[in-house]
């Protein structure tokens, strides 16, 4: 057995929605086997087409929300007035790199609460199902969100979040523990399907080194942003996506949230 081919993985298109670009090398991704779920955006442009792609293409049990409190103008009324996530047009301006949400009070937490619940509520209408969330620009990770984003997903039947990087060796001690100390936390209240999370090149170098648990479940993240020459572009490592995936996940079992699902009731 060649190295990595006891792993299972789930592969993850980010942004499904952001715009019609976007969708296509999602579209293309997943026609590919490049992918096999995509997360969506509900509050930017390219929703309405990311919906009629999935119904098109019967792709609905791949699609899961990808939450977004970082770009765009919210769904609700009440959280364009929040000053910690929306600028005075309403328009969301948080940055995660720019400041850190360490903790909510009772009202940003209330409108946090009501915003995604919200967005969950617009996928289903369409005829999204949802059954995994992650988030844009990584906002679930954030200290101060941690238990109000579980409690929604919770509340809203959906059983998967999204754990945090922990395939990196890199990182400092504190940052190190926070997310084992995240990860748990997903573990303890039932949302953890998978084993470890990361991007490709974390998920081949941990593979490489023989860090992982044989018979592991991955998510792997990508964001597939253009199609050129036939090939798929991330939009954010500018990689071709598919000599990449089709060269080095080659030859392993690549599966979704929902057989995961099934396989594990």
């Amino acid at each position: 057995m060649n190295v990595g081919e006891s792993h299972s993985l789930i592969i993850n298109a980010d942004d499904f929605g952001m715009n019609a670009s976007v969708n296509n090398a999602i579209l293309k991704s997943i026609m590919d086997g490049l992918v096999t779920t995509t997360t969506i955006m509900v509050n930017l442009e390219g929703f309405e087409d990311a919906c009629v792609i999935a119904e098109k293409n019967r792709l609905r049990d791949r699609v899961g929300l990808h939450i977004n409190l970082t770009q765009g103008v919210p769904v609700t009324a009440a959280m364009k007035k929040c000053p910690l996530f929306c600028g005075p047009e309403g328009n969301y301006i948080f940055r995660k790199n720019e400041k850190r949400i360490f903790r909510l009070d009772s009202e940003c937490k209330c409108l946090v609460f009501n915003e995604i619940n919200a967005q969950i509520r617009k996928c289903r209408k369409a005829g999204i199902p949802i059954r995994h969330a992650d988030s844009h620009n990584h906002i679930h990770e954030e200290p101060g969100m941690m238990g109000v984003v579980m409690e929604v997903l919770k509340k809203n039947d959906i059983p998967y979040l999204r754990r945090v990087k922990d395939m990196s060796y890199h990182s400092s001690f504190v940052k190190r523990a926070f997310r084992l100390f995240y990860n748990r936390m997903i573990e303890l209240n039932g949302l953890s399907g998978v084993d470890y999370f990361g991007a490709v090149d974390e998920y081949l170098n941990a593979r490489n080194n023989g860090f992982l648990k044989n018979e592991a479940v991955l998510e792997l993240m990508v964001h597939p942003g253009e199609v050129v020459s036939g090939k798929v572009t991330d939009h954010c490592t500018f990689e071709n996506l598919t000599d990449l995936i089709n060269g080095q996940l080659s030859g392993q079992r690549k599966i979704t949230y929902y057989d995961l699902r099934k396989a594990r009731w």
